[in-house]
């Protein structure tokens, strides 16, 4: 869209065989798009970009699109099978193209790269439940991981907004039903009900 909102600059379909969303998009200063969801099969991936040990059914992706709308710059997947798919929820990028996405996995088989995250520093497994919300930091030529985490304990957990800023520290809006299995500097404890929201950095 236009700055003045007079009309759109472009506008295309991104998607796969079977069912695909989108959940988030950020832009950086070129004005190149990434764009962050999940799909059920057979979405678009470019040679060379990310690909976690699967052909991608019920995960999440992250794709960049040039500034004119007309290319892919690459398009990554991430995540494992399950019945119900791994997606990104929020996404980031930085001046240097780094992207950072958060969101929900259902899968065991999400990618985490341990020698990566000691356990002081990072959740290197799984918490159990239902979901568990997740964060990432992706190279910016789409090509691999700069790091991984799961964020979440034996509930249902979800990661929903992220916001990336210049002191490149991570800010995330996560959903929650257990206790977080790494707190700091806690400001309440989960006090009951169906839910909480949490706040992770």
């Amino acid at each position: 869209m236009k700055q003045d909102g007079t009309g759109l600059l472009y506008s295309t379909y991104i998607g796969g065989l079977g069912t695909a969303w989108a959940n988030a998009i950020a832009v950086d200063p070129a004005d190149n798009a990434y764009i962050t969801g999940g799909f059920s099969s057979g979405y678009p991936t470019t040679a060379g970009a990310y690909t976690s040990g699967s052909t991608g059914s019920y995960s999440a992706f992250i794709t960049k699109l040039t500034a004119v709308g007309d290319s892919l710059g690459y398009s990554a997947i991430v995540g494992g099978y399950t019945s119900t798919p791994d997606e990104g929820k929020g996404i980031a990028v930085n001046a240097a193209g780094e992207v950072f996405v958060t969101g929900v996995v259902n899968s065991f088989s999400y990618p985490m790269p341990v020698t990566r995250f000691p356990a002081t520093t990072g959740q290197t497994t799984f918490g159990g439940g239902s979901t568990d919300g997740f964060a990432l930091k992706m190279t910016s030529d789409g090509s691999g991981l700069g790091w991984s985490t799961f964020l979440g304990g034996g509930g249902l957990d979800q990661a929903r907004v992220l916001l990336w800023t210049p002191a490149a520290t991570l800010h995330q809006r996560l959903d929650r039903i257990e206790q977080l299995s790494d707190r700091r500097r806690w400001f309440s404890d989960y006090v009951g009900g169906g839910t909480d929201a949490w706040l992770s950095s």
